[in-house]
């Protein structure tokens, strides 16, 4: 899938810092929409306006210790953080198409992009680094959602253009020792993934399929056969089914382990 670009960006190369400059965006905002509600309260903690919000695509929230907000535009290629005083700062802008982060326990910046794999960003020093990018020599499709297991392996959803009728989506763990495996494969637009606090069930979202799966993790970390959970929907064969209607996106499991949200 093709993205506007109106600006011109760094250039990630292999495992090379990104130190070209930019020109100054010369759009009239860098700030996209986003509204933060304080949990079970309701109260708007940040609301940025813009513009120009119909043409920002942002998504991957994730807090840092210290209670900063970082984000990313996929549109753009942008990093974005929100401070704990509601306002946005770009931590970096790049070639590429950003759709998901997770933060280090050390606070690097873990990137899925569509068009690079998995990208680490040093948020102090802006370097950029793609750790991975293809699996046996094959390109990915398109990485969308990732998630720390309290082993430090990352597992992230490879989405691509997968449907219920190209089902050819997959899920990886990349482990702390930088070896990568295929955990599941031919799934219809894996979308978001979390894992329970124990790191021993993982989720995973078939947005495209409207469901949701839970996969047993083993001590080793290998999966075991999965259960589907389908909703009553889902039961209608029709057309719109095909190619399948916009589903399950990102999510987290309960600080309790015992439920998982979707939206």
């Amino acid at each position: 899938m093709k993205y506007p670009r109106t600006v011109e960006r760094m250039q990630v190369e292999g495992d090379q810092p990104c130190t070209q400059p930019r020109e100054p965006s010369k759009r009239k905002s860098l700030r996209p929409y986003l509204t933060i509600f304080a949990s079970g309260t309701g109260q708007t903690i940040c609301r940025s306006p813009s513009m120009e919000s119909s043409t920002h695509y942002l998504e991957g929230p994730s807090f840092d210790r210290l209670g900063n907000l970082y984000c990313v535009d996929l549109v753009f290629g942008r990093i974005f953080c929100v401070d704990t005083k509601g306002e946005f700062h770009v931590v970096v802008e790049y070639d590429g198409e950003p759709n998901g982060l997770k933060i280090h326990r050390d606070g690097r910046l873990f990137v899925a992009d569509r068009r690079h794999g998995i990208i680490v960003i040093d948020p102090a020093t802006k370097r950029i680094q793609n750790i991975v990018e293809r699996y046996n020599q094959e390109p990915f499709k398109g990485p969308n959602d990732l998630v720390f297991s309290p082993a430090g392996d990352l597992y992230f959803t490879d989405q691509g253009m997968s449907d219920l009728v190209n089902a050819t989506g997959r899920v990886f763990r990349l482990r702390a020792d930088g070896r990568l495996d295929l955990l599941l494969e031919k799934l219809p637009s894996p979308y978001g993934i979390a894992l329970d606090p124990s790191g021993r069930v993982l989720y995973v979202a078939l947005t495209r399929a409207n469901s949701i799966i839970k996969v047993p993790v083993l001590p080793d970390g290998r999966p075991i056969p999965r259960a589907e959970f389908y909703p009553a929907e889902r039961r209608r064969r029709t057309r719109r089914h095909c190619r399948g209607q916009r589903g399950r996106d990102g999510g987290g499991p309960s600080p309790a382990g015992c439920g998982v949200a979707l939206r």
